[in-house]
């Protein structure tokens, strides 16, 4: 028998092509503007398609620390920014205390994709010694929500859940 349950959303954050945060991905959506532009972020020609959602000129959280930002994948890092944002949005109080009752569940897919393919780049330009250390660390299925639970302090469960389209539903019933 399935047990009714209510779900509270406490806080929200967003990093997307449309807006850094919250306010500014909701005054893009409702303004009807589209976050999807000729890619930039690599050499696209020749390839079929040459548009997609960047987040363009990206700069980690000023509370964040420059270098464990950099030894985040882009995908964990816009994850840890969301989440910052999203427990600044709550409000709640956040302590060593009270960390242990913490988790994050979230839900992924395809994560550290930048890193595999800085990964197959170097490996290929340069041989199997160029591979930056924690390459396998960075493209696991949790290792979004580790990233989040170690830049917020939280010592709860981490759990990423691959579940392909419905990853997300999935996460926010098992939180």
């Amino acid at each position: 028998m399935a047990e009714d349950r209510d779900v509270v959303i406490t806080g929200m954050g967003a990093v997307t092509p449309l807006g850094r945060d919250v306010n500014a991905l909701w005054e893009a959506l409702t303004a009807g503007r589209s976050g999807i532009g000729p890619i930039t972020s690599f050499d696209a020609t020749g390839l079929p398609c040459r548009v997609a959602g960047e987040v363009r000129d990206y700069q980690p959280p000023a509370g964040l620390d420059a270098g464990h930002a950099r030894r985040l994948d882009r995908g964990a890092l816009f994850a840890v920014d969301a989440a910052i944002q999203a427990l600044a949005d709550s409000a709640l109080p956040l302590t060593p205390e009270n960390a242990v009752q913490v988790g994050v569940v979230m839900g992924v897919v395809r994560p550290g994709e930048q890193t595999v393919w800085e990964a197959h780049r170097a490996f290929h330009e340069a041989g199997p010694n160029s591979m930056r250390p924690g390459y396998v660390g960075r493209t696991l299925a949790n290792a979004p929500a580790t990233a989040v639970a170690g830049a917020l302090g939280l010592r709860g469960p981490a759990l990423g859940v691959a579940a392909s389209a419905a990853s997300s539903s999935v996460a926010l019933s098992i939180a």
